[in-house]
């Protein structure tokens, strides 16, 4: 295989598989909207630092090699995941509000105790005597 072959097959190889983190977030943006928890279980920091990477690619992909295809993909991903960080601040905040604090599960706290709190023991053997 001849070099041009060998670059042209790295390119499109990288090209693609870069392009497919363009999708991959999106499962965990639909995960983030629909949590009525207040998506607490979402590092924000991870998404924003996922960003900040996509992002110093895209520069280096356009500066360092002029490739305008790697340079739109890793924007695009950058995007991406600034949008999951934001959405996912932006619920844990509402969450926060709404709600108060907000359980690591992403479930809100129980607003009263469970139903064996909440009565007293019932004595069965009064009750099946009738007395």
């Amino acid at each position: 295989m001849n070099q041009d072959l060998f670059h042209l097959a790295v390119t499109i190889a990288n090209a693609g598989f870069t392009a497919f983190r363009i999708a991959a977030p999106v499962p965990q943006l639909i995960a983030i909207v629909r949590n009525p928890g207040g998506a607490r279980a979402i590092s924000v920091l991870s998404w924003v630092l996922f960003a900040l990477a996509n992002a110093s690619n895209a520069v280096y992909a356009l500066v360092m090699a002029g490739d305008w295809l790697i340079f739109g993909i890793n924007l695009v991903s950058a995007a991406s995941c600034t949008t999951i960080a934001a959405v996912a601040r932006y619920k844990q905040r509402r969450g926060e509000r709404d709600g108060g604090p907000v359980t690591a599960a992403g479930a809100a706290p129980p607003a009263r105790p469970p139903r064996a709190q909440r009565f007293e023991p019932v004595d069965r053997a009064r009750t099946l005597v009738g007395c």
